[in-house]
């Protein structure tokens, strides 16, 4: 597995723990991928979480998009919006 630039995947944002606090206990060593988008003219930031150790030696995951090919690695999927931050995230195959 290898990280790319500045959009490599980084450490879970302090809302992530903030949205799941009580209902989910998630790990620290989960790692995420983000990108900001417009959705109905609202800007959003949208997120995927993963584990790490779990991906492959041969998949290289160095940004958003690294993940649309390999959905079996994704944990929780959702977005934040940046105006109002409102937090919508899901569990991705369960």
């Amino acid at each position: 597995m290898l990280w790319i630039n500045k959009k490599s995947p980084r450490e879970l944002p302090d809302w992530v723990y903030y949205f799941f606090r009580g209902i989910v206990t998630l790990s620290a060593n989960l790692s995420c991928v983000e990108e900001l988008t417009y959705i109905k003219r609202e800007k959003v930031n949208l997120i995927r979480i993963f584990d790490p150790m779990k991906v492959p030696d041969d998949v290289e995951i160095s940004d958003f998009h690294s993940l649309d090919d390999h959905r079996e690695l994704i944990l929780f999927e959702g977005q934040r919006n940046e105006k109002t931050g409102e937090i919508k995230l899901a569990q991705v195959g369960k």
